[in-house]
């Protein structure tokens, strides 16, 4: 007989109140389970570590699982964080615009390591995103999913998958679009008694306490993942299938923004465009886009005709400044396409893209003369490739494919004098360590104090950079930073100064900025994170 299959899909608000001490106890207690799981998996690969301290092979494979746990455990806190901050202390929702596409990379970068320390399958899939540059809390829209993935990964045997699913719905104001994440995993997942008991309650982390082992780390997910929606103004609900999976799913509605008003396809000398592709609905799609941004745009489905249309425009005096050329066309592939297109050298033909499926990319000498963008198409990943470009190269385009970016022949922290406010010692070496691994000069100073002076007995323009703790004894790091701008010398206002903290709250980085400081980086140090920011800084100032 076959088994009886149970699913469970609740939805739920809840009001924020001060918890009980029964259901204080059973957070501290799942916290406590949540972070002894990767404190001892860190334990445990550091002795293996000792061990075959000889063995460079291993040295480096331990190294690196102790780094994926230690990125476990700051998720907990994080996640722990937003569960027990009270209502009236979190910040209001900050809002900037952003490439959904370029977004949703960078959540999938992060996440990538943390699914292959737990043995999973990540995959990404998207639809109906007409517009990808929207404009809302981005900050928390990554937590959301960096709560719900990193917890969808535990709870996965190996082996399984977590698929991340976006879509999209055009709000009826027609200035917006409502937005649906969903995290679906092939865990055990829960019976309809544990689900609706976390459901039901004001406190899923004590609901999941009865029953701990139904689902690992879910409450805690959930309840930080909660508060979050709600204070994003959206909702979230929760499907469940024992022996299927689990689903969660997060509605965001967020603005559209839209730039038909700007001078960027103007500046690039693109007003006419014609793509080619055997999908016809994309090929709508992608001429209203383009349509809406100010370029006249032309669709065929078939590279024979793709062709005659080209030659006619060449002989009317009016050429295509862009052609775009799908994988497939309905009577060749867009290889095929792009040879026939670049037969044609008495034509003037403007730029032409080659779209290709991100695990298909044709070799150099099959896509000689054309960029590769990745599909699905999104404008803004269309304007980044072209604004990559730099103006004496435009005429012939690169073939790097849009979302990577080419590693720096020299780190931007090489030659720096560099400043390090940091109080305690051992977080004070592994600094100075990593930065003269990149081949900065590094100096420290043990309180705020002790860096202001510091700054003020130097030479003017003696540090190129300071970083900054913002807790330390005697001065913290915000009243040192206020200090240094203080100073009556040229480079007081003009060095950058990095705010280094645990913090990650929304209000102690609007602080950081509020008192003279340039940037904002989370400890420990990720070096990777902080080349690119100092890398950021250095363009600006030289722009």
């Amino acid at each position: 007989m076959e088994k009886e299959r149970e699913t469970l899909e609740t939805s739920f608000t809840g009001q924020d109140r001060r918890p009980e001490k029964a259901e204080i106890a059973a957070f501290i207690s799942g916290l406590s389970h949540d972070l002894r799981v990767p404190m001892n998996a860190i334990t445990g690969y550091v002795m293996l570590l000792m061990k075959n301290a000889q063995d460079p092979e291993r040295v480096a494979e331990y190294a690196h699982k102790i780094s994926l746990s230690c990125q476990d455990v700051l998720t907990v806190v994080d996640q722990a964080v937003d569960v027990a901050t009270p209502a009236e202390e979190i910040p209001a929702p900050e809002q900037e615009e952003f490439a959904m596409v370029d977004f949703l990379a960078e959540v999938g970068r992060a996440i990538q390591p943390f699914m292959e320390m737990h043995g999973v399958q990540y995959t990404l899939e998207t639809s109906g995103l007409e517009h990808d540059v929207f404009r809302g809390d981005r900050r928390s829209i990554g937590r959301i999913l960096h709560n719900l993935l990193s917890g969808a990964a535990r709870n996965t045997q190996e082996g399984g998958v977590v698929t991340l699913r976006v879509s999209g719905r055009p709000g009826q104001d027609g200035r917006s679009t409502f937005l649906t994440f969903e995290i679906e995993d092939t865990s055990e997942g829960m019976s309809p008694e544990v689900l609706k008991r976390m459901l039901s309650s004001t406190d899923p982390a004590r609901a999941a306490a009865q029953d701990r082992n139904a689902m690992q780390n879910f409450s805690m997910n959930l309840a930080a993942t909660r508060r979050l929606v709600e204070r994003a103004g959206g909702t979230i609900s929760v499907q469940s299938t024992p022996g299927i999976g689990t689903t969660v799913s997060v509605g965001l509605r967020l603005e559209d923004v839209h730039t038909i008003e700007d001078d960027f396809w103007i500046r690039k000398g693109i007003r006419k465009a014609l793509f080619a592709g055997a999908n016809m609905e994309e090929g709508a799609r992608i001429s209203a886009l383009l349509g809406r941004a100010g370029v006249q745009t032309e669709y065929v489905s078939c590279g024979t005709s793709m062709l005659q249309m080209v030659r006619s425009a060449h002989m009317e005096g009016m050429p295509y400044d862009l052609v775009l050329l799908d994988e497939n066309l309905q009577d060749m592939t867009g290889i095929e396409a792009l040879s026939q297109v670049r037969a044609l050298t008495w034509a003037d033909i403007g730029k032409v893209i080659l779209m290709h499926t991100p695990d298909r990319v044709p070799h150099e000498e099959e896509s000689s003369g054309a960029a590769i963008m990745p599909r699905p198409f999104y404008l803004s990943m269309l304007r980044g490739l072209l604004e990559e470009l730099a103006p004496q190269n435009e005429a012939a385009f690169d073939l790097t494919p849009a979302e990577e970016v080419l590693p720096e022949t020299e780190s931007p922290l090489q030659g720096l004098h560099i400043l390090v406010a940091e109080d305690n010692a051992m977080n004070a070496g592994i600094a100075k360590e990593l930065l003269e691994m990149e081949g900065a000069r590094c100096e420290i100073a043990g309180n705020g104090m002790a860096a202001v002076a510091m700054f003020r007995n130097s030479r003017p323009a003696y540090y190129d950079i300071i970083l900054m703790d913002i807790q330390m004894p005697v001065m913290n790091g915000y009243a040192a930073t206020q200090k240094i701008r203080s100073l009556e010398r040229a480079d007081a206002a003009t060095v950058p100064i990095l705010a280094m903290t645990a913090s990650i709250l929304s209000e102690d980085v609007r602080r950081a900025f509020d008192c003279g400081m340039n940037a904002h980086v989370a400890k420990p140090i990720d070096i990777r994170l902080l080349t690119s920011t100092i890398r950021k800084l250095r363009s600006q100032r030289t722009a």
